[in-house]
């Protein structure tokens, strides 16, 4: 799965790309390959720099909900992989329930 192959239109991705880096999530050079990525888009890295990106430093925070199995907007990934769970579930999942009263 390409999920480079509209980068330059892709806010979301971008700004995933940048959280990623922000919260140092990356190592092992893939903070290098992401900032180059971010600073010239995909017309400033080769072919080799792409499939390190692609295998290196997206497809490890690439997750889906384990309980819905929907793939979140880039926005929620980071939570979705910390948690397992997309926002909708994770909140149905914390949400604390009033106590049912038994009133006979």
């Amino acid at each position: 799965m390409t999920h480079l192959a509209k980068f330059d239109e892709d806010e979301e991705l971008r700004t995933f790309l940048q959280q990623l880096l922000n919260d140092k999530c990356l190592i092992n050079g893939a903070e290098r390959f992401a900032q180059k990525l971010l600073e010239h888009g995909l017309d400033g890295i080769d072919a080799e720099e792409r499939a390190f990106i692609e295998t290196e430093v997206i497809e490890p925070y690439y997750s889906s909900c384990e309980d819905c199995g929907k793939t979140p907007n880039w926005a929620d990934m980071l939570d979705t992989y910390d948690t397992g769970l997309c926002k909708a579930c994770f909140k149905k999942a914390t949400t604390v329930k009033p106590p049912v009263l038994d009133v006979a």
